[in-house]
This record gives C-alpha cells, structure tokens and sequence, in this order.
C-alpha cells in the first residue's frame, strides 16, 4: 500500500503546481464520473414510488435529526444485487431536491478512477468546494500553503482536504444537515477497510450537521473494520438482506408490475394490458426473485428485448423451476444462464461462440470502459463484430453507440461469468486465460502504435501545462485503446499468471520486445496522460511475473529492472 501510495505523490502534486495557482481547487485530481448524476450513469434511476418505504423512512429521519446522540454515519449493507446502489441514487436525489447533497461518490470498478482509493477524498472535498464559499476558501488556503498534501496519506487527505475546511466553514453551513453519499466501498480494492476505518474516526471532529451515508456489501474485512469501532462510534446501520421476505416481495412485485405493464402498453397489437401480465406471473417472478432486486430489473431487461416477442420471453423465465437450494444467488444465475442461452443456442457454431468469449472476456475483465470502437481496435476485432456479439445481451451489458463505454449493467454479471458459472460451460469465462489474452493485445497495441515523441511536441523539457493544445494532440495521436494499454498492460499480465508454457512463451516474446524498445516510449505516454504514477507498480508487477515464469529470460529480468 505505502508504495503505491508514494508513487501516487509525485503525479498529485504536479498536478496541482503545474496549474493556476490561484485557483488550485479547480485543479484538484478527481473522478468525474463518481457522482450520482455523472453523464456516465444515464439510465440510473433511484427506488421505485411506494417501494423501501421504510429503509427510506430510516434514513430521512436520521438525516433530518440533529441531535447530539444521533448516529452521524449511515451504514446501508446488503448482498450484491439487493439494491444498495439504487437506494444510495434515491438518497442523492432527495437529498440534491433539499439542497443538502454535499457529495456523492459511486464507487466502480468497471472505470478505474471511480475505483482508485485516492481520488476519494480529492473528489468529495471538490464537490463541497463547489457547494461551499467558505469551504472553498478555506482549501484554497490549504492547497496554496502546501500543494503537496494530495499526495500524502489517505489519513492526511481526509484530515487536510475534507476535515480542516469543514471545520473553518462551520457558520457557512447554515442549519440544514450537509450529506456526503459514498456508494459501494467494497468497491475500492485493498484500501477499503482502512477508508472506512478512517471515517468512522474521523466523526468527533466534524460538526454534527456533516453526515455521511455509505453503502457496502457485507465482506469480512469491512465488518471487522465496523466491529473494531466498538458499540459508540456513531453509526446506524441497515442490513438489507434482513429485511422481512414479504416486505421485500412486496416491494419486487410492485417494480414488477409496473415496468411489466409499461412493456405491455407498446406492444397494443398484440398485447392486452388488462390481461398481461397476469398476476401469476407476478407471483411467479417475484417468488423467483428471492428478495433479489437485480433479478427482478433483469428479467425486465430480458422480456424487453426488442428482437422478441415479450410474452415468449417472459415464458422462457417462467419456465424455470424454484429449487429450494442454500445459494442466495441461485435463481440469478439460472436467469442468467437462460440469458446466454437465449443469445447463444446450442446450434451456435464454434467461431461465433469463441468470439462471444473473447468479447465477454474483456467486457468482464477490463479495468477501465472502453467504447465499441475502441474495444476493437484494442482486440484487432470489427467493431461491427463486437456490437453483433453484444447485442442479445441487452439484458446484462450497456450496448452503446460508438461513442459511448460498454458497460455491465450489474457486477454479478461478471461474478457469475468468472465464478459462479460451472467451469465445464460453454459460456464460462477463464479469467487466466483472457487475462493472458488481453495482456498480448496490450503488447501488440504498444508495439504496434508507441514510438519517440509520439504527440510531435519537439521540446521534451516542456510541461505538460506548457503545452496550449495538449488535450488536442492526445485525442490524435494516443487514442483511448493505445492509453489503455499503457495503464493496464501489467495488471493484466499479473493475473495472467497460470497459464500454461506454450502460452508464457507468447507472453515472454511480447514483454520482451516491449521492454527491449519501448519501455520510455511507453514512460513518455504515462507522462502526458497524467498518470507517471502508474509506472513503478506496473514494473514491479511484470518483475514480478518474470520472477515467477519459468520462460523468463535472465535478459528480460534485466530489462525490466534497468526500467525501474
């Protein structure tokens, strides 16, 4: 941790001073996708009208209440597809309607900087900047008196970039409470439990209209980081998965039929809305749901594909038989596994089948959104191909135009094609295996595309910041599957590690060549990209790897350690 941190340092900083240094608020490093209302996160939406009635009931009382004993953080836990990340979007959107949304940050490992730990604190401290005068002047201050704290712990962020302005800007706040929505923690890689710890201590220095509501899958480590505060940390928490079944149900069969009546009303050639759906049907797929809200929005999503006539679609979820079996997840996996059926039939040939698996395998495994375009270009695939591959998943995956990202519409998603899904399956997808492919695709861009000066800036001393059309001739010369490559290349080649030696022979010739003529090349890309940061970790991660393979060369060994 200390050392990724430390190299995070240098790449923060220098985006502060080599900026206007009148204003290095506006400058400071964060993910702008992470809030609530992000363009990135159209087609989110918060709690269906009448549903979690009294989850929401909870937290509106605990936001409005002021008093000294009241509980200052809000812990909403759930299992993953409960409905966590809507009930946080429904809490942003009351809260913005008061005018009490201080900040919101939606933790996401499907884009890297909405799962980066230390962006956290820098994000959140510049969106109460812009809510608060007296919050921006007092960070202002801070950041002009030492513009080197972006790059200090995580411990010294929050105290400096959120804490000491709060404090300062105290009679700014007027009376109303100020909410900061932190959604899916455990989201955040290894810094999750020291995040959490860390603001659940931060509660005896903050006034008590600051609030924080967070959002987490119950996972051990995050509990133990709970359970260590003790009995009177301040903190009201809410277990979704405890709620009772028939509330829960209750809940699910009102979404259901409303977004099934919804469907019925643009189809009145062929559908009666009086008779369909039917309230079997309801019942059906509630009892199928299991307290699942993620059940319930996919099947939606399967019955509404446009390809299909929904009532033939909504027979094939009804078809599923309820088992009475101890896996919470089991009757979502089953509707995913009709999903893939569905797009993929047995009578699939072997060519389209392996290229759903080459796509799904970077959709699933990707550190970061990439458009349709983009993906192809980074897979050497058409991009026409890839949409083609995609589009009966409508269900599940984000099928975008080509200019926006692919996107999984749930993580289970990913969970069940990586882990949950038999491994004899032919839908099943072998992280190894398509990490190693991914990482060669990677190795092939780079060597492909990377060479000396490659934005034809001339003067390598200059700045970044010196540089007026910089954005500009990013766009044109490292387009966004080359970045990718340059970010990702080494932790995917970290988890590419078991596979067999006819394949670390490949992966061996690739580093090889990378390393032998590109590796400042690529140093050059990470430097006017923002992110030089990366660079010593994505190092040690390959020595690492070359230190494990028995088809490393001594030369490549040397050549990654004269990188360093």
């Amino acid at each position: 941790m200390k050392q990724a941190q430390s190299q995070h340092t240098k790449a923060l900083t220098d985006a502060i001073r080599n900026t206007n240094s009148d204003n290095p608020v506006w400058s400071l490093p964060r993910a702008e996708n992470a809030r609530f209302n992000a363009s990135t996160r159209q087609g989110e939406s918060g709690c269906l009208e009448q549903t979690r009635v009294d989850v929401l009931r909870d937290i509106d009382r605990w936001a409005m209440d002021d008093s000294k004993g009241m509980p200052w953080i809000f812990v909403l836990q759930g299992l993953a597809g409960t409905g966590k990340s809507t009930l946080a979007h429904t809490v942003c959107e009351t809260m913005a309607k008061r005018g009490w949304l201080g900040a919101s940050f939606f933790f996401s490992r499907n884009e890297a900087n909405c799962s980066n730990p230390f962006l956290i604190f820098t994000t959140i401290a510049y969106q109460l900047a812009t809510r608060y005068p007296q919050f921006h002047n007092a960070l202002t201050a801070i950041l002009k008196r030492d513009p080197d704290v972006v790059g200090l712990t995580l411990e010294m962020q929050l105290e400096k970039l959120v804490v000491e302005p709060i404090r300062a800007a105290a009679d700014d706040l007027g009376s109303d409470p100020v909410i900061v929505v932190i959604d899916a923690v455990d989201e955040c890689g290894n810094y999750r439990a020291q995040i959490l710890s860390l603001l659940c201590n931060a509660r005896p220095k903050l006034p008590i209209r600051f609030k924080l509501f967070i959002s987490l899958r119950p996972e051990h480590d995050l509990q133990t980081s709970l359970l260590s505060q003790g009995t009177n940390w301040g903190a009201e928490s809410f277990i979704l998965h405890d709620v009772d079944a028939s509330v829960v149900r209750g809940d699910i069969e009102r979404f259901l039929h409303f977004r099934l009546s919804k469907i019925a009303a643009n189809y009145p050639e062929i559908i009666d809305p009086r008779l369909w759906p039917s309230p079997e049907a309801i019942a059906s797929l509630t009892e199928k749901s299991d307290k699942l809200f993620i059940f319930a929005a996919t099947v939606v999503k399967f019955i509404e594909d446009t390809n299909d006539d929904p009532r033939s679609q909504l027979d094939v979820v009804l078809r599923t038989t309820v088992r009475n079996v101890p896996s919470p997840y089991e009757q979502l996996d089953q509707l995913y596994q009709q999903v893939l059926e569905h797009a993929l039939p047995e009578s699939t040939d072997d060519a389209v089948l392996e290229r759903f698996r080459t796509v799904m395998g970077a959709v699933t495994l990707l550190y970061d959104t990439l458009t349709i375009f983009a993906l192809g270009r980074l897979l050497q695939m058409e991009a026409g191909r890839i949409r083609m591959a995609l589009l009966r998943l409508h269900s599940v995956i984000i099928v975008p135009d080509h200019e926006n990202e692919i996107r999984l519409i749930h993580k289970s998603f990913r969970d069940f094609m990586t882990q949950r899904c038999p491994a004899g399956s032919r839908y099943f997808i072998k992280p190894a295996d398509r990490h190693r492919q991914l990482v060669l695709t990677c190795f092939k861009t780079m060597n492909d595309y990377l060479r000396k000066d490659i934005c034809g800036i001339r003067d390598m001393w200059k700045l970044n910041a010196e540089v007026k059309d910089l954005d500009d001739r990013i766009t044109a010369c490292i387009p966004a599957h080359l970045q990718y490559a340059c970010r990702h290349w080494a932790t995917h080649l970290s988890e590419a590690l078991s596979c067999a030696d006819s394949a670390e022979d490949d992966v061996c010739a690739a580093l090889t060549l990378f390393s032998s003529l590109h590796l400042l090349h690529w140093l050059e890309v990470l430097s006017l990209t923002g992110r030089l940061a990366e660079a010593l970790p994505a190092l040690r991660h390959a020595q690492d790897w070359a230190s494990k393979s028995r088809q490393a060369s001594n030369e490549l060994r040397d050549l990654l350690y004269d990188g360093e």
